[in-house]
């Protein structure tokens, strides 16, 4: 297989998710549990050892057995908040004016390639985590995505060598990317049938009470404690 097929893969995979997300109810509870994969995956890139999972039991406060704890005032998890705030920030003609470099655009690069070069533009400028967290936004301004899907992350740790990439490395970052919005879309794909299996049962009761905002809390919220529920 080609880096071609690759790109062509990897961009359909991104515009299938990219429409889903556009059209659903469930957007928003999407984003928070897809900004927790997206940091993750770049935290790993920044060799740092965590899993989905560890983002999943500090953003909700829910402990993990068998796993360590990760407080908020970590340096690796003090950035989330910030990245998940600008996501939707700053329209196609403001994403340039706040990156630490200028940005050189190669017209002729397809656009997944294009968005990759800028990251890794940035990531020779900026040791930080955000080159991979602003892949996202590249995205959107390369008109790929209409929003910045968080779970879209990425990059390559050989981005920050200089000099001319391993042969290899950026159909990696590709391949990487196109599991990204594959697994976001089964992520939206599963909060939308557990939305669906709550209507039905719902729809089975003659006195639901409560219970629809109680549905429509736990999909907004990924774990419930009983007090939260009173």
């Amino acid at each position: 297989m080609t880096l071609a097929v690759d790109l062509e893969r990897c961009a359909a995979a991104i515009a299938r998710l990219d429409a889903r997300i556009s059209v659903s109810s469930l957007a928003e509870p999407w984003i928070l549990r897809a900004s927790w994969a997206g940091y993750a995956r770049a935290l790993r890139l920044q060799t740092v050892e965590i899993d989905e999972i560890d983002l999943f039991s500090w953003g909700t406060g829910v402990p993990i057995p068998g796993r360590q704890r990760r407080m908020s005032h970590l340096d690796e998890l003090d950035q989330l908040p910030a990245w998940r705030g600008s996501l939707e920030q700053g329209g196609q003609g403001r994403w340039r004016d706040e990156l630490p470099f200028t940005p050189i655009i190669d017209e002729t690069l397809p656009l997944v390639l294009r968005a990759l070069a800028l990251v890794r533009q940035y990531a020779l400028a900026d040791e930080t985590i955000w080159p991979w967290l602003t892949l996202p936004q590249f995205l959107r301004a390369s008109g790929l995505t209409r929003r910045s899907l968080p779970c879209l992350t990425g990059g390559g740790r050989s981005f920050r060598r200089a000099g001319a990439l391993p042969i290899d490395a950026p159909r990696a970052a590709v391949r990487a990317l196109m599991t990204a919005a594959t697994d976001g879309l089964e992520l939206l794909d599963r909060l939308e049938r557990a939305h669906h299996d709550a209507i039905r049962a719902l729809l089975g009761l003659r006195r639901p009470g409560l219970l629809p905002k109680l549905a429509a809390l736990s999909l907004t919220l990924p774990a419930i404690s009983p007090k939260a529920v009173a």
